[in-house]
């Protein structure tokens, strides 16, 4: 299914403006989340990578 129009614009503008940069710091919300994996693991594996791209869709499981 197609991304609306604007969803898809807006999502070209951010990775115009972040793709390449690296991630300095991750700060986790402390408020309930549904991952299954421990927010400071997340904060670790994000802490220091390059955004390599924004996607604009997520991709859906065949049925």
């Amino acid at each position: 299914m197609p991304e609306l129009p604007e969803v898809e614009t807006v999502a070209n503008g951010v990775d115009a403006r972040v793709r390449g940069q690296r991630i300095s710091k991750v700060w986790p919300s402390g408020k309930p989340q549904t991952f299954k994996t421990p927010e400071h693991e997340i904060a670790e594996a994000l802490t220091g990578a390059t955004i390599a791209k924004v996607p604009i869709a997520w991709a859906r499981p065949s049925p």
